[in-house]
């Protein structure tokens, strides 16, 4: 895991947090990666809200504007939530 791989080099002494396996509500696993894809999908998908929204203003479609830079903003969330979690797999 690239994650863990970058820990190791920054922090010789060990992780900062030590996360045990556990399940959020006793349902979702909870794990480092899962919490990254979190924070990171969330972070940019608000940006691509914010700038989908504000381009489809300034191209002049005032009422659709917010709605579907919502549905923009969301969708890229949710793709970068989701490379996060397969790049972590995969790598």
């Amino acid at each position: 895991m690239r994650v863990a791989e970058a820990e190791r080099k920054l922090f010789p002494h060990g992780p900062l947090v030590v996360v045990a396996r556990s399940r959020l509500l006793g349902l979702v696993p909870v794990s480092r990666t899962g919490a990254l894809a979190l924070v990171y999908g969330a972070a940019l998908g608000g940006w691509g809200y914010l700038v989908a929204w504000g381009a489809l203003r300034a191209a002049g479609a005032t009422g659709a504007a917010r709605p579907t830079g919502l549905a923009i903003g969301a969708v890229f969330g949710l793709a970068v939530a989701f490379e996060i979690l397969r790049l972590e797999r995969s790598g």
